[in-house]
């Protein structure tokens, strides 16, 4: 439940609170009656825990998004995450990571009443299956889950390819550095610090995140040091059939994350 006096509640490592504009708060210590003060609309603030369904332990780098809209969160090494500037309203947060199964529920968010989850979050580990073997160059590599059609995909050569280790050597500071590698890619700057990228001239890719659809904003934040492996295709044909969605003829760029 929540109330017009903007507290926050915390539900079992669940925990929503209205975005407070300074002042708003005042101090328990206060001796002064305090006046009630009018119901909190805008913008709030989605607090939680991610957990291993098996292990009990908190997950790290999970990515928790509001559905619908450019907010989202990463949780940090005790599974904690925040996802700020959530407008009012009913909105379903999805937690995903790889090698997890993700989930989705619906929270809504207002001044009066909050409806929220009155669990931790917890993902069930995806089961692994039997390694599978990759020649890559002079070398073989034992390579299981998601990366394995990373790989694969790699060595049809139809997109551009950066592993792990070569994100490593390439020593990028941001998401961005990398990218330029790729040819024909274009990196435009908006002001304020911010970019977008372009692999077409009119418009911009599509965006997957570990195999989850997702837009350029969280993806742009992504530090390299998290990723895994990167896979570009710049022309429609090229795209691979799990990929090729609308929007997909301006280029697609699939982000792999740490594992």
């Amino acid at each position: 439940m929540f109330c017009g006096c903007a507290r926050p509640v915390e539900l079992r490592g669940l925990l929503v609170l209205p975005f407070l504009l300074p002042g708003l708060w005042t101090s328990a210590s206060a001796q002064e009656p305090v006046e009630a003060l009018p119901p909190v609309t805008g913008s709030y603030v989605f607090v939680a825990s991610v957990f291993d369904a098996v292990t009990g332990e908190p997950v790290e780098a999970a990515f928790a998004a509001a559905m619908g809209t450019e907010q989202f969160g990463v949780s940090d090494r005790n599974g904690s995450f925040r996802v700020e500037g959530i407008p009012e309203g009913q909105h379903v947060i999805k937690v995903w990571r790889l090698g997890y199964q993700p989930t989705m529920f619906t929270v809504r968010f207002d001044s009066l009443i909050t409806n929220v989850l009155d669990v931790p979050i917890v993902l069930q580990p995806i089961p692994v299956q039997m390694p599978e073997v990759v020649v890559e160059a002079d070398r073989t590599r034992l390579v299981t889950g998601p990366m394995r059609q990373f790989y694969q995909r790699r060595g049809q050569g139809l997109g551009w390819f950066m592993t792990r280790q070569q994100i490593q050597e390439r020593a990028a500071t941001e998401f961005t550095d990398i990218i330029r590698l790729v040819p024909g890619a274009d990196i435009q700057y908006l002001g304020n610090l911010q970019s977008t990228i372009r692999l077409a001239p009119t418009c911009g890719p599509v965006y997957f995140l570990d195999g989850v659809m997702t837009n350029e904003r969280l993806v742009m934040s992504l530090e390299p040091e998290h990723l895994q492996g990167i896979e570009v295709y710049n022309r429609v044909a090229t795209v691979p059939p799990e990929f090729n969605v609308m929007g997909s003829s301006c280029g697609v760029i699939v982000v792999w994350t740490y594992h």
